[in-house]
């Protein structure tokens, strides 16, 4: 695998999957309990990025929650959106984005106070835990809650289940949030909202994109605010953003390539398959893609009816030069499922799901980071941190894997120590890992499990960083505002 790390690159940041023969696979296969097939357990170990994944209705994936949420706040439950069997929400976007997006607002609709953003966003925290993500980039929009709540409400209510999932889960997850403006709102209301972001700097908001609904509101539309965003991030002691837009399916080659001297990476962006020219550029800069598989599956099933056709993902999928995403897990699938689906229909190598992973981590070009650390040296720092945390968990999966070639060399009289063993993951208490070794010892191996252990050791340690550090600057976000509103009201009793 290509390193692919930018000027502060460490010995210690260079990633290789090792391949498991087909030998080490049937062997560790008799190890699993019935039923359980060791490419999906392993899929569903290694750890994964959700940068591309909309908030409010999208991550309201548990519809249990959303009737709770509904019943309190008296709102009548859109019980035609839930399919009988699954009870999960229907799909209704298919070749029909509009439509979707109507029924994406009654679901949000569902969302009144704040107390609805703080428990929708701790269940997803929850949720990217529970499937070993180790970052996402959640998108939140206050035009789905304008009506029932101020927009430093909305920010703060994140930030309070941002600050709940870290305290519980932030060994294994980070999450940050993504702020999108949307395209079809009249351009006063646009304007507003990027004036009450300057406002009220959010230092969980890392990044600005760009979504809603594309008929008749062009992503060339919007070059003008980006090129002044820009320059907002290019004066010392403003807040950094990193930009983003969703390309629409047809855009032209023109506007991509006009795009990226603006954008730090792409949302979805599958048509730049299509461009092969542009596509090297885009791989030679570092900018990669965020694709959404399923997604693409679910929305255009007539162009894509399955991932097997569609060539423009797979094309990318073999460059490595994109992250996978679930886009609206509660409709098109979680992010364990886009991974489990890729393996499937592809029959690829572990590696390059892995790659998709790494790729999450590291989407924007080398030339966006050194910039960043040029005008915003305290936020670059906490960003080396983030993937610094991200990658010794890459690294742990790594050195996972290599003791799992070694479990074959362990005679068959310890099976039970071979199936604990296999059950390791980021979720494994260092005290396990520290038994399982003494164990080892007292039959004589010498494994990589020390290795693991000391990954696992700096992999607490930095996340007990991050938490501290995240949790001073949403504190810290919290006296800002109240300061900002005492001298409002000062001004205003003048």
């Amino acid at each position: 695998m290509q390193e692919r790390f930018f000027k502060v690159t460490r010995s210690e940041f260079s990633i290789s999957l090792p391949l498991l023969s087909s030998e080490d696979l049937d062997h560790l296969q008799t190890l699993c309990d019935e039923g359980i097939d060791i490419n999906t357990l392993l899929i569903q170990k290694m750890p994964k990025t959700d940068l591309h994944v909309h908030a409010e209705a999208g991550i309201l994936i548990d519809t249990k929650l959303a009737k709770i949420i509904a019943a309190r706040n008296n709102i009548p439950f859109p019980d035609d959106l839930v399919d009988d069997q699954t009870q999960q929400w229907k799909f209704t976007g298919s070749d029909n984005l509009d439509q979707f997006i109507k029924d994406f607002r009654r679901i949000s609709n569902i969302l009144q106070t704040p107390q609805d953003i703080e428990d929708i966003i701790y269940a997803f925290y929850k949720h990217c835990y529970e499937h070993r993500v180790i970052f996402a980039l959640p998108g939140i929009s206050w035009i789905q809650c304008k009506e029932q709540m101020t927009f430093l409400e909305f920010n703060q209510a994140y930030n309070r289940g941002l600050a709940r999932g870290i305290k519980d889960f932030g060994d294994t997850t980070t999450l940050r949030l993504r702020y999108y403006q949307e395209r079809h709102i009249n351009s006063e209301e646009f304007q507003k909202i990027w004036d009450m972001i300057q406002q009220y700097p959010n230092p969980m908001i890392t990044t600005i994109g760009l979504a809603g609904s594309e008929d008749g509101f062009p992503l060339d539309n919007f070059f003008e605010f980006f090129e002044s965003l820009n320059h907002f991030r290019q004066k010392m002691g403003n807040p950094w953003y990193f930009l983003t837009a969703h390309v629409e399916p047809e855009s032209p080659e023109r506007t991509i390539e006009v795009a990226r001297n603006y954008l730090d990476w792409f949302a979805h962006g599958r048509n730049i398959a299509d461009y092969p020219q542009l596509k090297k550029t885009l791989k030679t800069s570092g900018m990669t893609l965020e694709i959404c598989p399923l997604s693409d599956v679910a929305f255009f099933p007539k162009s894509i009816p399955d991932l097997q056709a569609h060539t423009q993902f797979q094309a990318l999928f073999k460059e490595e030069m994109i992250s996978l995403n679930s886009d609206d897990p509660a409709f098109c699938g979680t992010i364990d499922e886009v991974y489990q689906c890729v393996f499937k229909a592809l029959n690829c190598d572990l590696a390059l799901l892995f790659r998709c992973t790494y790729n999450g981590l590291f989407p924007a070009a080398r030339s966006t980071l050194e910039s960043m650390r040029f005008y915003a040296p305290e936020t670059y720092q906490t960003h080396i941190l983030i993937l610094e945390n991200g990658m010794l968990k890459l690294k742990f999966f790594e050195t996972y894997c290599r003791l799992l070639q070694e479990i074959r060399t362990i005679s068959n009289t310890h099976r039970e120590l071979k199936k604990q063993i296999l059950e390791i993951s980021l979720h494994t208490p260092l005290s396990e890992l520290n038994r399982l070794s003494s164990t080892l010892l007292k039959i004589g191996k010498e494994t990589r499990i020390t290795s693991l252990i000391d990954i696992r050791q700096e992999i607490i340690r930095t996340a007990k960083v991050l938490e501290t550090k995240t949790l001073q600057a949403i504190e810290q976000f919290e006296r800002d505002c109240r300061l900002s509103q005492e001298q409002a009201f000062s001004g205003l009793e003048t």
